[in-house]
């Protein structure tokens, strides 16, 4: 049974992992590339809900594995699990609707979704 936990905990961490990394790293920066940077928002706006979501469904299966398993990174999983959370449910909506209302809210908000995201990259590597 150890051996079939250790195998998923690689799946779903290698899911979180390169999804962080791929859209950070090659998604967003390719779409305000090519596109006007408005309809880059907007489909920025769109995208960012699904990433969360992976971070949240990879988040709670890690957290099921490593209690299954006693790997003692509860805590870290947990903290980068709560990013995602907070990044879904409160980033997401408040940079939709700054931008949607041109608001100056997006001076800080991209600010912070760019460190928690980093900081969530970070806590899953410890998982690792």
């Amino acid at each position: 049974m150890s051996k079939i936990l250790a195998k998923l905990y690689r799946i779903f961490s290698g899911l979180w992992l390169g999804s962080i990394l791929f859209f950070s790293g090659v998604i967003a920066p390719q779409i305000f590339r090519h596109l006007p940077k408005a309809d880059a928002a907007g489909l920025q706006n769109q995208l960012f809900p699904i990433y969360y979501a992976v971070g949240i469904f990879c988040g709670f299966a890690l957290l099921t594995l490593d209690f299954l398993s006693k790997r003692k990174k509860l805590l870290i999983l947990l903290f980068a699990t709560l990013i995602a959370l907070i990044g879904f449910f409160y980033l997401s909506p408040q940079i939709r609707e700054a931008y949607l209302n041109q608001s100056l809210d997006m001076k800080w908000l991209h600010p912070l979704a760019v460190a928690l995201n980093i900081l969530m990259l970070v806590l899953v590597l410890i998982a690792v």
